[in-house]
Parts: structure tokens; C-alpha cells; sequence
């Protein structure tokens, strides 16, 4: 039997999650509330009822009858480390298109743009026209897990070399890190930012499903900064600055 509401026990976030707007539940829960990653739910305070959205707790708090928040939601809900609090399947998402579109809307704001920052990864296999079909549907998978469809694209960059295709995966920035979000294992991946842990981690998964396409980073989008840069090649040197002593 599917309920709208259930009580659970208040516990400290996970690390990885602090301040990102999102709460881990009862894996029990989310089934008897029919909720999956990424749906939103709202939580009632002492005064005020919050929206966050919310994903499965990790293996080793299943069926504990937990929610781990930090410590900003638990000042802005008035609940302390040991409290029951109660949590309620938000009414709007009802599985219709037009609500999963709105919810995505919310979640990503300008995603729904064409021009949205997307990171560019390369890759090489024999036969693109047949692979493409099979990396878009391993795509979609992942897309599904967030309730986004079509974001990510793969295209034939034009190039070929002794009977290899190389060819290029897009995907939105904002994706990159709702997944990041939802598997926290991207994070222990090698590389000193996140795009280079997910493209690791992409190709992991990838590879765990025999599909190896040698991927790598081509592009990763600029970040939106005020000010300006320096060019680390027009400093001055000390003798040079001596000089104009």
C-alpha cells in the first residue's frame, strides 16, 4: 500500500552532502511513498515546511528508519540530531509528462536552454553508426536516474584513422552534477576536478558493461567569472622589477 506521509528519525548528513539542497531517506521509506532519486518531498518543521529533493541513503543505513540532514536544514526545520520528523510526497508530481518537465524546470533552472555548458568527451570505437545507437541508449539510462530525457547527445566528429571512428558525447554541465549527486562514488574517482572524476567514472561503468570506447575529456566549459585573468606568462619577474627600480 502506497502512503503520502511517513515519520522518520533525524540523523547528521553525509559529508559529501552538506549544503547541496538535497536529503537522504529510508530506502523503506521512498518505496512505500513510491519515490525514486531526484523526486522532491516536503519535510515539516516546528514552523515551516521545506521542499528539498530527496535520495536513497547508502547500503550500509537501509531500513533504519532515517533521514540524514545537515546542519543548515536542521536550524531552518527546528529539529534536532535524534527527533522524529515527518515527511510528505510533494502532490504535483504525479508521473505526467508535463510535471516531469516542470520539476525539471525547477530543479535546473536554465537547463531547458540549447546553449546550456555541456562537457565534451571523446572516444574512439569501429563502426560508429552502429555503436552510436547503443551509447545514446546507455545515456538515456542515466539520464532516467534523474528524471531528465534527451539531454545528452553523441555525434562522429569526422575524423578516422586505420578503420577507428572518433566521435564526441555532450552532457550538460547540470547533469554532470545531479549524477554526482545521486552516486557519490564519482568522487573517489582520480582527477582534480569533477568533470575529470566523471569521465573516469563514466568509463568505469562503461567498460563494467563491455562497451570500452577509450573515453577522455575534449572540452570543458569556461567558468562564468567578474574581474579578469592574469596571464601567468606577462608577470614580472624580481630582476625585471629591480630593473625598474
Amino acid at each position: 500500500m502506497k502512503i503520502d506521509e511517513s515519520s522518520l528519525l533525524v540523523v547528521e548528513s553525509e559529508l559529501q552532502d552538506d549544503g547541496r539542497g538535497h536529503v537522504r531517506i529510508d530506502t523503506f521509506a521512498m518505496e512505500e511513498m513510491n519515490l525514486h532519486d531526484g523526486d522532491q518531498i516536503e519535510i515539516i518543521g516546528e514552523s515551516i515546511t521545506k521542499i528539498y529533493t530527496c535520495l536513497e541513503l547508502l547500503p550500509g543505513d537501509v531500513n533504519k528508519g532515517i533521514i540524514r540532514l545537515d546542519a543548515d536544514s536542521r536550524n531552518a526545520l527546528g529539529v534536532k540530531i535524534g527527533e522524529k520528523i515527518r515527511i510528505r510526497r510533494v502532490v504535483e508530481a504525479q508521473n505526467t509528462n508535463d510535471n516531469k518537465l516542470s520539476k525539471e524546470s525547477r530543479h535546473y533552472g536554465t537547463a531547458t536552454k540549447s546553449n546550456e555548458p555541456a562537457i565534451l568527451i571523446s572516444g574512439s570505437c569501429i563502426d560508429f553508426e552502429k555503436k552510436r545507437a547503443e551509447i545514446l541508449e546507455y545515456l538515456n539510462g542515466l539520464e532516467r536516474g534523474i528524471h531528465v530525457k534527451d539531454k545528452c547527445k553523441c555525434y562522429s566528429d569526422g575524423k578516422k584513422t586505420l578503420g577507428w571512428d572518433f566521435f564526441i558525447i555532450s552532457i550538460p554541465l547540470q547533469v554532470v552534477e545531479r549524477l554526482d549527486e545521486i552516486h557519490p562514488e564519482i568522487g573517489k574517482h582520480e582527477g582534480a576536478t569533477l568533470e575529470q572524476r566523471f569521465v573516469h567514472w563514466l568509463s568505469d561503468r562503461m567498460r563494467k558493461s563491455r562497451m570500452d570506447y577509450h573515453l577522455k575529456i575534449a572540452e570543458i566549459p569556461f567558468e562564468s567569472v567578474t574581474g579578469f585573468r592574469l596571464d601567468p606568462s606577462k608577470y614580472r619577474d624580481n630582476e625585471e622589477m629591480d630593473n625598474l627600480k
